[in-house]
């Protein structure tokens, strides 16, 4: 416990560290800082990310999710820099849960509509630039609304279009008795809008 604590600890002042320094690769002063986010920082030690509320400024909320898609972009290139090195061949892709993107269903994620955490940190305008394709996935909030789930299909798939080829890499249904159903919709409503298909097996 004492070890996992202490990992927790580093991680948490790593992140404190890097969000301070694209902070300030962001806003250059303090003072530009407090006037976007309505803050009175007197230190560039003291700023943290937002802590995923809706009173908090949505200035700050906003930034928190740019720090995020920063971090991941890095991460991306580092991967496929890594691959590209010892494979030169190959295309190399990226799967995007349908939450990487701000497409946010309000009736079934009002509360979380102001919280970074709402948003995956993988953008894909941000990312596409380093892949090869792209690999959208997607599972139902709810079956008893099928038109509606496959109309954000759609917009969901039209939004992840930046050029780059698309795969919908994952999407199936828990219910085994109507998997068949979802899965032949997933496919017929994503026709001319992806290169391809790939069920997730789980389901």
């Amino acid at each position: 416990e004492n070890i996992e604590g202490e990992r927790a600890l580093k991680l948490k002042r790593f992140i404190e560290s890097d969000f301070i320094s694209y902070v300030k690769e962001t806003y250059a002063s303090l003072e530009a800082v407090n006037q976007a986010w309505k803050t009175e920082y007197e230190s560039w030690e003291d700023i943290r990310p937002a802590a995923n509320v809706v009173n908090e400024a949505r200035v700050h909320n906003y930034d928190t999710q740019r720090y995020r898609q920063w971090v991941g972009e890095r991460w991306v290139r580092r991967q496929v820099e890594a691959i590209r090195r010892v494979d030169p061949n190959h295309l190399i892709g990226c799967g995007i849960v349908q939450r990487n993107n701000p497409l946010v269903r309000q009736k079934h994620h009002a509360n979380e509509a102001n919280s970074p955490a709402t948003y995956g940190a993988l953008e894909v305008r941000k990312i596409a630039k380093h892949l090869d394709f792209l690999d959208p996935h997607f599972y139902p909030v709810t079956f008893r609304e099928r038109e509606k789930e496959m109309e954000w299909l759609k917009a969901y798939l039209r939004y992840c279009y930046v050029g780059k080829p698309l795969i919908l890499g994952e999407f199936g249904h828990g219910n085994k008795e109507i998997v068949a159903e979802w899965n032949r919709m997933n496919v017929e409503s994503s026709i001319g809008l992806v290169s391809g298909w790939m069920p997730w097996a789980l389901h």
